[in-house]
């Protein structure tokens, strides 16, 4: 998120031999092009690129800047920009009630589920509860 745009980057299929050490991987390669002050899109696009190329190999293989780069030019990105306060709309909308007639109508229904993908999850509460050390 970038001011009131949104930037997604899809990662590429890979083959996954080993997860460990995507995650520092990634943010190493967000870093990077963040110090070499290249855009938000450009620094996430080589931070998923070097991700994706790090799960194919097991152990600690170093890829170089050109081929982390090169599978970075092919990876897909979606914008998004809200406007007028859209996100509350899509809210409004996705909270009709069941026996309202728009219901049925298409635009409707898909607006409902792009926006159960994109509204954050509730988080369900969870109590404390104090367990006694003698039962």
């Amino acid at each position: 998120v970038q001011g009131d745009e949104i930037i997604r980057v899809h990662a590429p299929k890979v083959k996954a031999v080993d997860g460990s050490g995507a995650g520092a991987t990634f943010s190493s390669g967000y870093i990077y092009g963040y110090l070499q002050g290249w855009s938000l899109e450009e620094s996430v696009r080589f931070a998923i690129a070097a991700a994706s190329l790090k799960v194919t190999q097991s152990g600690l293989k170093m890829f170089s800047v050109k081929e982390i780069k090169d599978l970075a030019r092919t990876l897909r990105v979606d914008r998004m920009v809200y406007r007028d306060n859209q996100f509350v709309k899509i809210t409004k909308l996705f909270r009709i009630p069941e026996d309202n007639v728009l219901i049925d109508n298409i635009l409707v229904k898909e607006t409902r589920k792009l926006a159960e993908r994109l509204l954050p999850k509730r988080k369900t509460e969870r109590k404390k509860i104090k367990r006694s050390l003698v039962e």
